[in-house]
């Protein structure tokens, strides 16, 4: 599994470098990173060449990272289609995102699975 780091930032310019060095204090989690900033909150991912497993997905002013595996993710694709927010992809982190749009803080209650998000 990869691994996920979030920087909330007192200041207008959060740390991409503050990220990025988090991220590679765990090596074997992973070196190929993604990193983003929505507001004063910076997100980021690592990945291992073999397992591809964590992302970071934004949309408007909401975003989430996420890594390892969601079990359900047909469901929770079906639920959001028929909220009205269906997601852009079928990316982990696309879902959640639709997720809290739609559920607020509700939902993680519909997740099901391994991960960290």
């Amino acid at each position: 599994m990869g691994s996920i780091v979030a920087i909330l930032s007192k200041s207008a310019s959060p740390s991409l470098d503050l990220a990025r060095k988090m991220l590679l204090a765990a090596p074997h989690r992973g070196t190929d990173l993604a990193v983003k900033v929505c507001g004063v909150c910076v997100l980021g991912v690592s990945n291992t060449p073999e397992i591809k497993d964590s992302a970071i997905s934004s949309e408007g002013s909401l975003m989430a990272a996420f890594t390892g595996r969601l079990d359900n993710i047909a469901e929770v694709t079906d639920v959001l289609g028929g909220a009205g927010f269906r997601p852009v992809s079928l990316s982990p982190a696309d879902l959640v995102v639709s997720a809290f749009q739609a559920f607020g803080h509700e939902a993680p209650a519909r997740l099901r699975g391994a991960f960290a998000a």
